[in-house]
Order: structure tokens, then C-alpha cells, then sequence
């Protein structure tokens, strides 16, 4: 049997599938997934939100001697049917005993940015390409699932939802010589394409991006920023308006983490940038309605 990669550390959701009925869809229930312990805090935009995604996407794939197309279930929607409840959009039929399941999830359904994933002829380990929205209000929180693969035991099927994309917040210290009005970054890598098993296999198209003041975070691709990346502050002390600059130059964005710049103003018209990476904040898991 040819696997994809092992798991990933990351969100625990669990999936319940039966293995008694039909080898592809032919009727019956919708798929039903609820969330094990509640909400659980995610990040979008640098602002926790006490909810998880009103919608994901599944993918599916059934065998018996060997795995390929998707062809139980297909970028299937699953939506919020409840306050802890999410739903296929379609009711489905059972596999049969002796086949085998894997499934992989994306979310949010939808996403601005988001453009080849999986169709019904494709063939291997799933993937996406993607190009970062410029617009930092449409940038959205991506995570993937797969699970492990499903032969009749045990009961339920892992999957282990993980952040795909860097997050990058800024910060002040007290000093700062009036209203912080913009933050730029720019020669950040906007497109890239996803494989499960190998994570972001290119990033190309530098491209710079503004956050409104301090009050967003940018959702970008995992990358190192290149040797020509660099910050602009412009920042505002009564009616007088400044725009500061510092290389960003080998800036870590790593993925599944937050990047926190802490901007520092020592003297009139300098900056100073501290910089600190951490894991990003866990996201949501799922149970078996059963």
C-alpha cells in the first residue's frame, strides 16, 4: 500500500465511518461531526475567535489493492448544522467490509485564494495552489487534515488539523512618537502550491502587503524573506507624518506560527524591530456524533 507521509502534530478532530454497506456513494445518512470539548479559540486576522469554521471541505479515497482518485467523496462541504454540529451537504453510502478509507480535510470552505484542489480524476497526494489575498481583510486561517488509513478498525478516524500559513503581528513599546497608521511589508512570496506529505513545494511573486495599523495580522506563506524585504512604519506624532524603514532580510516565517515584530522608536525618525516566533494558537476539534 503506497501511504502519504505520516501525521503531522497538530488538532485533534475525530471522524466516525461505518464499513458495512456500499463501496461508493448510494444514499443514506449525511456524515455527522461534532466538536469533542466545545469552541476552541483559532486565530484569523490576529484576533482569537470563540468559534471554529461554519464550513470545511472533505476529500475521500476508497480501495481495495491499491488507492486513487478521490472517489468517495470530493471537496464534499461539511457545514455548521449546530452550536457544536457540522453536516455533509449530501447523504452518502457505507464502504465495504475488506476496502480500505483515507480522508483529507482544508478549511475554511471557500477560501479567497484557494484554486486547484483535487477533482475526481486526480491521482496521489492531494494539494492546492494558492495566492495570498492583497486585501489583509480577506485573508483567512488555512488548515488541512489527512487521516490515517481506515481498514475496519478502529471505529473512528484522526485528523489532525494543522495551521498551513505563517502569521505575522506587530507590536508597539510605549515609546511610540504618535499613531502608528500603516505597517508594510514588502518582497513577500504571494503564490505557492501545496502538497500533502511535502508542504509548500514553491512560493514564487513577491508582492508587498499593508496592514492597517496595528489593529491586523497578515496570513502569509511559509517563507524566509529575501534580502531585498523591508518594513515601512508610517507613523503619525500631531500633524506631522512619517514613514520609517527597516530590512526585514531574512525575516522567518515559519508554518504554523506567529512571527511578533516588536517596534521600537529609540530616537526621533529611527526604529528598531525585536523579533519572536512562537507555535500558533490550537484550532478546532471534532468528534463523531454517533
Amino acid at each position: 500500500m503506497n501511504r502519504w507521509l505520516p501525521l503531522l502534530p497538530g488538532v485533534l478532530a475525530l471522524f466516525a465511518v461505518s464499513c458495512v454497506e456500499a463501496e461508493r456513494p448510494t444514499g443514506g445518512d449525511r456524515i455527522e461531526l461534532r466538536a469533542e470539548v466545545g469552541e476552541i479559540r483559532y486565530l484569523t486576522r490576529g484576533t482569537p475567535v470563540e468559534s471554529v469554521y461554519d464550513a470545511f471541505s472533505v476529500w475521500a479515497w476508497i480501495w481495495e489493492t491499491e488507492r486513487n482518485t478521490p472517489n468517495y467523496l470530493c471537496g464534499e462541504t461539511f457545514t455548521r448544522t449546530g452550536s457544536s454540529t457540522w453536516k455533509s451537504d449530501f447523504p452518502h453510502g457505507k464502504v465495504l467490509p475488506g476496502y480500505q478509507l483515507q480522508l483529507w480535510a482544508l478549511g475554511p470552505a471557500g477560501a479567497q485564494g484557494v484554486s486547484d484542489l483535487p477533482k475526481a480524476t486526480s491521482y496521489g497526494a492531494p494539494g492546492f495552489s494558492f495566492t495570498t489575498p492583497s486585501d489583509v481583510s480577506a485573508q483567512t486561517d488555512l488548515m488541512a487534515a489527512l487521516s490515517e488509513v481506515y481498514d475496519g478498525t478502529p471505529s473512528l478516524l484522526t485528523l489532525r488539523f494543522r495551521h498551513l500559513l505563517s502569521c505575522l503581528q506587530f507590536r508597539t513599546t510605549e515609546e511610540v512618537p504618535g499613531g502608528v497608521m500603516s505597517v508594510e511589508v514588502t518582497d513577500v512570496c504571494a503564490q505557492g502550491t501545496y502538497r500533502e506529505g511535502e508542504g509548500w513545494i514553491s512560493v514564487s511573486d513577491p508582492q508587498a502587503f499593508v496592514a492597517d495599523g496595528l489593529q491586523d495580522a497578515l496570513l502569509l506563506l511559509p517563507q524566509t524573506l529575501g534580502s531585498e524585504a523591508k518594513l515601512r512604519v508610517t507613523v503619525e506624532q500631531g500633524s506631522v507624518r512619517q514613514v520609517l524603514t527597516a530590512s526585514l532580510a531574512d525575516l522567518p516565517l515559519p508554518e504554523g506560527c506567529r512571527t511578533e515584530i516588536l517596534l521600537s522608536f529609540p530616537a526621533p525618525g529611527s526604529l528598531r524591530l525585536e523579533v519572536s516566533v512562537s507555535p500558533w494558537t490550537a484550532g478546532p476539534e471534532f468528534l463523531d456524533q454517533g
